[in-house]
């Protein structure tokens, strides 16, 4: 079972990090790993800096959360998933020892404990590298947007029968007033 670290823990890692870099620590830093650690699912930067921006009132730079974000990115205290849709992040202790599957349609994550996840990838050394962390992100699509997906393209089919029915019966009746035009009466 994994251990939820506590946010006075993350503040330790972070300053023991900043410390390291010669780096200060900061409200914006501060107020940004706060906001983060109560996310469970994957977050952009932007919806980040929009809501701190809100709650804090105050004028809060772009530049300073997208910077926080990659210090904690840098600390080990989040993950930077990259997607088709954009960058996303998550916190790396929630992790530890899954395997997330991200929807790249909706961005919906799940973790699936592996067993010997953890295990297989102490034996992935590269040369001349050494891994600080190992995640396992499995991209495709959640059963919702499937069906979503799948109820789309029927609609779209039903739409083009249906326009295609309209388009020969209004030929029909063409063909029957042009005939109905051409043959005299009486």
């Amino acid at each position: 079972m994994k251990r939820e670290l506590s946010l006075d823990e993350l503040r330790a890692i972070m300053r023991e990090y900043l410390e390291a870099h010669d780096l200060k620590e900061t409200y914006t830093r501060n107020i940004v790993l706060e906001y983060v650690y109560q996310l469970e699912k994957p977050f952009d930067a932007d919806s980040v800096y929009k809501r701190l921006r809100e709650a804090e009132g105050k004028q809060i730079s772009r530049s300073t959360v997208y910077s926080a974000i990659d210090l904690l990115c840098r600390c080990g205290i989040l993950i930077h998933l990259t997607r088709n849709l954009g960058a996303n992040y998550i916190l790396a202790w929630r992790c530890k020892g899954y395997a997330l599957v991200l929807c790249s349609e909706c961005g919906k994550l799940n973790l699936f404990r592996q067993e010997n996840l953890s295990k297989q990838m102490q034996y992935v050394k590269p040369p001349r590298f050494s891994p600080t962390q190992a995640v396992m992100v499995v991209f495709g699509e959640c059963k919702d947007c499937t069906n979503r997906s799948l109820a789309d393209s029927t609609d779209v089919a039903q739409r083009k029968d249906k326009d295609t029915a309209k388009k020969a019966s209004l030929r029909r009746n063409r063909r029957r007033t042009i005939i109905r035009n051409k043959i005299p009466i009486g």
